[in-house]
């Protein structure tokens, strides 16, 4: 077994990607997504990068895992699908601490939507 690397840049980009594709930009300043197709999506016109993770990780996914729950909801499924296609890492262990505002990995053992493609990120 290898040794441990850094995942974070991975788990933030997939992160980003997942929400690129429901319309929302990253202010990696202000650690926010800002939707640029508010008017589209009906979804929050700004979202925290702790509610995006919840977001990526399933937090707001109906349980037959086919659409978004409240107050996301109003996404249309062809945006959810392409976001679930756009993800790196099946689940992002990351935090956003205001405190430091910072991003804080809590863990970087990660598993690849597409385990081929390991070798593009881990080296």
């Amino acid at each position: 077994m290898g040794d441990i690397q850094n995942t974070a840049r991975i788990q933030i980009q997939s992160v980003i990607n997942f929400l690129q594709e429901l319309g929302y930009s990253f202010y990696p300043n202000e650690k926010v997504f800002e939707s640029v197709s508010y008017e589209t999506n009906n979804a929050r016109k700004v979202v925290s990068f702790n509610t995006a993770i919840r977001l990526h990780n399933g937090g707001f996914t109906e349980c037959h895992g086919k659409y978004f729950n409240p107050p996301f909801d109003n996404i249309p499924v062809e945006w959810f699908a392409a976001a679930h296609k756009a993800k790196i890492v099946h689940t992002a262990k990351l935090q956003h601490s205001k405190k430091h505002n910072a991003i804080i990995v809590q863990n970087q053992m990660v598993k690849f939507v597409e385990p081929e493609n390991v070798s593009l990120f881990i080296k």
